[in-house]
């Protein structure tokens, strides 16, 4: 069995990343994805005025951010992309953006960094919903596990602010 797919631990907290189980689990944050670029990019590709226009800029993969929710969003019948860089890690994504190599579909809150430098810019207004999300599951009802998750779920909140108070200013 893979460690993703482990079975979790028996923990009075956990934190998962996946589709979203009813009544099982608290979302983390509670906003949508939306393309994101590196200024560079954007100098060497094609002008873009409408989503359509993606299909000849790179795209980079993950299979932790499938691109099909935005792209019915957009309202376009495009399948999951086959080519271009794939990477496992959220992060590194982000990075592969920074640097030029593609458009990353991300949430504000993981690009916040990037955001607020002017690194990584949206592209267009169109946000999805992710289809999958970030969640808290308590278990245990003690002080220290209701004490975490609250402190958790506030610095969710927090940063998520933070992130979107950034988006106007780029987008």
């Amino acid at each position: 069995m893979p460690y993703a797919e482990a079975a979790p631990p028996q923990a009075d907290v956990e934190v998962r990343y996946g589709e979203v189980e009813p009544d099982a689990a608290t979302l983390l944050l509670h906003e949508q994805v939306l393309p994101l670029a590196a200024p560079a990019l954007l100098h060497r590709q094609p002008a873009l005025q409408q989503p359509a226009d993606l299909a000849r800029w790179p795209l980079l993969r993950t299979p932790l951010q499938p691109r099909a929710p935005w792209f019915r969003a957009a309202g376009l019948d495009w399948p999951e992309p086959t080519e271009g860089p794939k990477l496992l890690d959220l992060g590194l994504l982000l990075e592969a953006a920074v640097s030029g190599q593609g458009v990353a579909r991300a949430r504000p809150s993981l690009a916040q960094h990037w955001l607020a430098a002017g690194s990584l810019l949206p592209l267009l207004p169109l946000r999805a919903w992710p289809a999958q999300h970030y969640q808290l599951l308590t278990r245990g009802q003690g002080v220290a596990a209701r004490a975490f998750a609250d402190w958790l779920q506030a610095q969710c909140r927090r940063r998520q602010a933070e992130a979107e108070e950034e988006l106007p200013r780029r987008g």
